[in-house]
């Protein structure tokens, strides 16, 4: 019966409220809420309509908010933004309380009196508030002529609100509140963060300030995270300023998820309200514990685990990504989202030799009789010439056919496997190159194998190596530890020297300017046997000519064998520049010998001692091992600077260039981070000189993002920029990289036009580079519009 009876009430409470309009007077015994914030609602859209703003659609959760805050004022019968219940003090407080994740929270509150007449200040005379209309009215004109209330009322940032009302009898002041915000996102029940952070409070000045000391800037630049499969890693080569920083018991690190989903091309970006974290907050990370967790114990240098990886991150990234914020004293100062920016570390670029070379020298008419010798190299095992090395075969006897008069062979093998294997397929190489050369030559082969398996080569290869120790076990047991295919495999560059066949064709031809260069490679050989400098540096030269043009191999110069003398040293450092861009020739020993010793014929000889610079930066890059002491090659390199032209000083500039970054990568691939630093600024102080290309610059701008030297990577790759490049990667790999930090370097209009030229350029890598790996950005205006301008 009682049911029922509740039942009927309520049904014509429902009917009584349904049939009230704004002229309907109100009863202060049942207010119909529902039609003032109606009408309000109309009236506040139409002024944000008039300001070319959205209207407000009405929140559940922020209705909540202000319903609780209208209660409140009631309560204390005052009106206020405050409140001294435990997670309710403040506006976004109160939102976090009811579970609301909104972000720009605002609040606007106000009473007015029902049915008595009162003085507002934006009238001359008493009003009273008789009908929904007339408080609807009351309300507006109160907010709107209050500027802070109206700045809430026409702020573009919201997009949601909710309406709270509390009537007080006694006094009949109807308390009011409207709780703004951003549109929430709804995050799933595993991403809740608790209410309080941890605790931890948000950012005041008079701690955070601490940050900006030249000891905590260069403690925090050094700081990087490593993420591995499972877990988060912290390194630096600042330690000890590191822990002198964080210093306080409750100083930590912490980490926050956010999901793709929260950056959107709407006005707003779905953001957590805190103004400690936008999405799931995670336990913080005590610094204290970091610190008693670090693998290297030098004081100088940190590697430490942090946590485990989330488990929503693991492979996907796509969709999750980690912010991360840093705590000092108890408050979070430092707010870290993740821009990916493109990186790759680099050991070396491209080394450029000396060359001497004289453009227009003619060499002398000539004859020569007498024999020429070429390299076939094979791969492992095989017995026949790929169609690429028999073309190449092919070219060179064409030129030689009408002028052959004997043809040798002989074969070598490489120590690996058995000594009567390694015969049988020195045999069949040898009738392999036999049957494409009696089509090129009348004469019969001439075929010798070796017999023996030429170890001394081997030992000389391998010496001052990683595999050095080899020369200490017995040929058996290097044969035995060969069959292991890794060990096989990391070797082969050495064992494949040895892995040839060696092809001597004797002719007889006369030779000119104008004759081919194989020919020209001739009378070379024939210049140098006659110990004639002159004649045999015009040979030379005019076979570098070739080489440029790609009519010539350069390595086919490298069997004739040039004499250690004074008057030779122009020739010995084209041979040795020779050497330098052939990786293959390089791992042969007698390269490097050649080097030491013209170094020791006139240690004046400049041309020469850059070259042996260069083949020692090259070693060292390789081997891992100095060819000289470092110490001779800094001085060798210093001196180099004397050569004479602005040429000479370009290469010079860029010898010291990949000096710096091979300096950089040994130390990084040792751990030794707190010798980096020096390094880096050579590289910036030597790049400008080194005059590098485009591509060069991308490569090293890689490589200073690789070391977190963004500013470094914009301040290299601007001027680029600025000459209108037509170069892509260096174009994407600007803009990925100045968005990272937009220091204000550029004008505003020219990173729009940096932009629209990316974008322009490849309109799909631009989309990908936001949509898949940096939806962070989208917090940025300008590259959210660019964006979201293709996505439409």
């Amino acid at each position: 019966m009682i049911k029922n009876l509740l039942l009927i009430i309520f049904i014509s409470f429902s009917i009584y409220a349904s049939s009230q309009t704004a002229s309907s007077e109100i009863s202060v015994n049942s207010i119909n809420y529902p039609l003032i914030k109606s009408e309000f609602l109309n009236r506040l859209n139409k002024l944000r309509g008039d300001q070319k703003l959205n209207a407000l659609v009405s929140d559940n959760i922020l209705k909540k908010a202000a319903t609780d805050q209208a209660a409140y004022q009631n309560g204390k019968h005052l009106v206020t933004h405050n409140q001294t219940n435990k997670g309710k003090e403040k506006p976004q407080s109160r939102v976090f309380y009811y579970n609301g994740t909104h972000d720009f929270v605002g609040e606007n509150c106000i009473r007015i009196p029902l049915k008595k007449a009162f003085k507002a200040k934006y009238k001359k005379t008493e009003i009273e508030v008789k009908t929904y209309a007339d408080a609807a009215e009351a309300l507006f004109l109160g907010w709107k002529n209050s500027p802070g209330h109206y700045k809430n009322m026409i702020e573009p940032s919201y997009d949601v609100s909710g309406l709270g009302f509390s009537f007080d009898k006694d006094s009949s002041f109807l308390y009011c509140t409207q709780v703004f915000g951003a549109k929430p996102f709804v995050f799933g029940i595993e991403y809740v963060s608790p209410p309080d952070a941890y605790g931890i409070l948000e950012s005041t000045p008079s701690v955070c300030q601490l940050f900006e000391t030249n000891d905590a800037r260069k403690a925090m630049k050094s700081l990087q995270l490593v993420y591995g499969d499972d877990s988060i890693f912290i390194r630096s080569e600042e330690a000890g300023l590191l822990q002198k920083f964080f210093n306080k018991p409750n100083d930590a690190i912490y980490f926050d998820i956010l999901q793709r989903k929260q950056f959107v091309c709407e006005k707003n970006n779905l953001l957590h309200g805190s103004g400690i974290h936008d999405g799931k907050m995670l336990q913080p990370v005590l610094f204290s514990t970091i610190f008693k967790r670090s693998r290297i114990k030098d004081g100088k240098n940190l590697y430490a685990s942090i946590c485990k990886l989330p488990k929503q991150l693991v492979n996907n990234t796509k969709n999750d990504q980690l912010c991360y914020g840093f705590i000092k004293n108890g408050y979070s100062c430092q707010y870290i989202y993740p821009i990916s920016v493109p990186d790759e570390n680099l050991n070396m670029l491209d080394l450029y030799p000396k060359w001497i070379y004289i453009q227009n020298l003619e060499i002398q008419p000539d004859s020569f009789k007498g024999k020429l010798s070429f390299t076939i190299p094979f791969e492992r095992g095989e017995v026949k010439l790929s169609e690429q090395k028999k073309k190449q075969l092919k070219n060179k006897l064409e030129i030689y056919k009408p002028f052959i008069t004997s043809v040798d062979l002989q074969t070598f093998s490489s120590i690996e496997g058995s000594t009567q294997v390694n015969l049988k397929i020195q045999e069949q190489r040898a009738a392999n190159i036999a049957e494409i050369v009696k089509d090129y030559s009348s004469n019969p082969l001439n075929f010798k194998t070796q017999a023996t398996e030429n170890w001394d080569d081997f030992f000389a290869l391998i010496e001052n190596t990683e595999v050095a120790y080899l020369k200490k076990l017995s040929k058996e047991k290097i044969k035995e530890r060969l069959r292991s295919a890794a060990l096989l495999d990391s070797l082969d560059y050495l064992l494949r020297i040895n892995r040839t066949a060696l092809l001597t064709v004797g002719i007889t031809a006369y030779i000119d300017n104008n004759s081919n260069p194989y020919l020209i490679l001739a009378a070379y050989k024939k210049s140098i046997e006659e110990g004639d400098s002159l004649k045999s540096f015009a040979n030379q030269n005019k076979l570098l000519e070739y080489v440029t043009r790609s009519q010539f191999e350069s390595r086919d110069i490298l069997p004739i064998q040039i004499p250690l003398t004074k008057k030779f040293l122009p020739h010995i450092t084209n041979y040795l520049a020779v050497t330098v861009k052939d990786d293959e020739l390089f791992y042969s020993q007698f390269a490097r010998n050649i080097a030491l010793q013209a170094a020791k014929i006139d240690e004046n000889y400049l041309p020469v001692k850059f070259n042996l610079c260069i083949i020692s930066l090259k070693y060292l890059n390789i081997f891992n091992d100095t060819l000289i002491p470092l110490p001779e090659l800094e001085t060798k390199m210093n001196e180099c600077f004397k050569l004479g032209t602005y040429d000479d000083s370009i290469i010079v500039n860029h010898m010291w260039l990949n000096y710096s970054i091979l300096s950089v990568y040994k130390n990084w691939y040792r751990h030794l981070y707190h010798n980096i630093d020096k390094h880096l600024l050579n590289v910036k102080k030597y790049y400008p000189g080194a005059h590098i290309s485009e591509p060069e610059a991308v490569k090293l701008g890689l490589m200073f993002n690789t070391y977190a030297r963004y500013e470094w990577a914009c301040e290299l790759l601007l001027p680029y920029m600025q000459n209108k490049t037509k170069n892509e990667d260096l174009v994407f790999l600007f803009v990925e990289t100045y968005a990272s930090f937009e220091n204000g370097a550029i004008p505003e209009a020219d990173w729009i036009k940096y932009l629209k030229k990316a974008k322009k350029m490849n309109p799909i890598r631009f989309y990908k580079w936001i949509d898949e790996k940096n939806y962070q950005l989208l917090r940025k205006p300008l590259i959210k519009k660019e964006f979201c301008d293709i996505k439409e």
